[in-house]
């Protein structure tokens, strides 16, 4: 049995295509977290939409985490 090929540092390291995916409080929208303009950003769609429909709410600043309104 020869080992499985191995994973290019690239692809590796590359950013996901989304992550941290968390539904609001009211289970309305989903927020989750992808990259665009050379950073991770907020993205937020709702519950019966694909993820191509979501739409990017931050563009300059750093979110280090997702935190629903009302749940703080």
């Amino acid at each position: 049995m020869s080992p499985p090929p191995l994973i290019d540092i690239e692809t590796w390291f590359a950013d996901p295509e989304f992550s941290g995916a968390s539904i609001s409080p009211d289970g309305a929208p989903i927020a989750c977290l992808a990259p665009k303009y050379g950073r991770t950003n907020v993205w937020v769609r709702g519950i019966h939409e694909e993820h191509a429909d979501a739409v990017c709410v931050t563009h300059d600043e750093y979110l280090g985490g997702l935190v629903g309104e009302g749940s703080r």
